[in-house]
């Protein structure tokens, strides 16, 4: 059974961004290094695996295109119906 997370860019520069699905055997990326632009505020959408509690567990990581300021990672356990707002501010 899977779920369907949101990722946009609420930074002010164009962002590389990777994501691992902590559920799946290896904790894979499932996103490598998309790059989401600033100005675009098209959400992209991507599938993860919800385990036994209905529960994904992702790890993304960020960092600006131009490559300033510091990348930042985060892991993130959430139910599959609670919204998840994640702001990088790099």
């Amino acid at each position: 059974m899977g779920a369907q997370i949101e990722l946009k860019n609420d930074d002010t520069g164009d962002l590389f961004v990777t994501v691992n699905d902590l559920n799946l055997a290896g904790e894979p990326e499932i996103v490598k290094e998309k790059r989401i632009n600033s100005e675009n505020q098209d959400p992209v959408f991507i599938p993860v695996q919800l385990d036994g509690d209905n529960t994904y567990s992702i790890r993304w990581r960020a960092r600006r295109v131009d490559g300033t300021g510091e990348p930042k990672q985060q892991e993130l356990l959430r139910e599959d119906d609670d919204p998840v707002y994640v702001t990088t501010r790099l």
